[in-house]
């Protein structure tokens, strides 16, 4: 370990003129080797195990440990998203990723504390997403400030649905990964938070600068995601960014994303424990499938990773004016359906 410590530090000092860039590299490391040695824990019997969580698992009310989504057809093929996991959502630019996770926070703060991190809107442009999800109308409205009578008295009267939520928002972590690792940690202390949201992980200042390698930048980027969720024991929810390989290929099945398209990075791929795709073929002009049903306003929930569960598909709708995304009627409709090809990848997916 000394040794592989030594190279690290010559690495460091080899790879820049720069002081500053010195110092907060050899901070990072510092601060990496001290968590590994706080990590270190003493290893345990089966058995020893097997007494602790047998009473989890045999629990009937072992459903109040997972963490609804409130889209209740995902949530009957996921169970819910459980604490210590590192759920990432990945789709292409207008696809609505945070609408998503708008529509996520408020459904999950109703009963979980929730930390909303958002690293693409302020808090005025954030929280009238919020309002526009909470009331229906339309956020280009409330961003304009052009709200009719009614609209006003429906603001106004949002403020009791808001004073449900258990709901915090950051829109400013300080930059570094140690400090927003340091800022869940107090929230997590302070307030009891059991789910982070971020939008999203390219945005994020990684702990110091690769020259040439923005995949090992967000590479640490996503293990660092990975260590808070399983440190903490939180869920962490994040967003990603999907390669522009989507935009070249033809046919409704070819615009659809794999895992291959996460940008910048496999490791995003290998550290997350649920990777969900959020695809709107009426983005590509795309409006019948292949039966010919309509796919206008239909947004597909692709579940192309899961260590501990089933992969699949999941039909969402946003309403109208693009104010929430809700549940699909499936109008009993049991099975979901799959293109061949599609489920030879999803089987592909490493565990």
């Amino acid at each position: 370990m000394a040794s592989t410590l030594s190279k690290r530090i010559e690495n460091i000092l080899g790879r820049s003129e720069n002081d500053n860039e010195i110092l907060l590299s050899l901070t990072q490391l510092l601060s990496e080797q001290e968590h590994q040695l706080a990590k270190q824990k003493v290893s345990r019997t089966i058995a020893e195990l097997y007494d602790e969580n047998k009473e989890v698992i045999t629990n009937p009310d072992i459903n109040s440990k997972l963490i609804k989504t409130g889209f209740h057809t995902l949530d009957k093929m996921l169970g819910g998203f459980s604490l210590s996991e590192f759920v990432v959502f990945g789709s292409r630019p207008g696809m609505g990723k945070s609408q998503l996770f708008v529509n996520l926070a408020i459904n999950i703060s109703r009963t979980i504390p929730v930390l909303y991190v958002s690293l693409d809107l302020n808090e005025f442009r954030l929280t009238s997403k919020f309002i526009s999800t909470l009331t229906g109308i339309e956020l280009q409205n409330l961003v304009q400030m052009k709200l009719s009578e009614p609209e006003l008295e429906l603001v106004n009267s949002t403020k009791r649905d808001i004073n449900k939520l258990n709901l915090l928002v950051n829109d400013e972590y300080g930059g570094s990964l140690m400090n927003f690792r340091a800022m869940c940690q107090k929230h997590i202390e302070e307030q009891g938070i059991q789910v982070i949201i971020v939008d999203e992980l390219q945005l994020m200042i990684p702990a110091f600068k690769y020259r040439n390698s923005r995949e090992l930048e967000i590479s640490s980027i996503s293990k660092a995601m990975k260590d808070i969720a399983k440190d903490f024991n939180v869920c962490v929810i994040a967003g990603s960014q999907l390669n522009r390989g989507v935009e070249g290929r033809t046919s409704h099945e070819g615009k659809r994303p794999y895992l291959s398209d996460l940008r910048e990075s496999g490791a995003i791929e290998q550290d997350a424990d649920k990777v969900i795709f959020l695809h709107r073929p009426e983005y590509y002009r795309i409006t019948e499938d292949v039966q010919g049903k309509s796919l206008i306003g239909i947004a597909e929930l692709i579940i192309s990773k899961n260590r501990l569960g089933p992969l699949g598909e999941v039909l969402i709708k946003r309403t109208s004016n693009f104010s929430s995304f809700v549940d699909y009627d499936y109008q009993d409709d049991t099975e979901f359906n799959f293109s061949e090809d599609r489920l030879d990848e999803l089987n592909d997916v490493p565990y």
